[in-house]
Order: C-alpha cells, then sequence, then structure tokens
C-alpha cells in the first residue's frame, strides 16, 4: 500500500517537473 502510493507520488512528481521545464522554455 504504502509503496504504491510513494511509486505514484514520484511518477506525478515526475509528470509535474515535465510539464514546468515546457513552461520554462
Amino acid at each position: 500500500m504504502f509503496l504504491m502510493l510513494f511509486f505514484r507520488l514520484g511518477v506525478n512528481e515526475d509528470i509535474i517537473d515535465e510539464n514546468n521545464n515546457e513552461l520554462i522554455e
């Protein structure tokens, strides 16, 4: 349960970082 939550949070952060990079560019 906890591992899945941490994994999903990590994936969400990666997606947000990609979106931010696109906005910055």
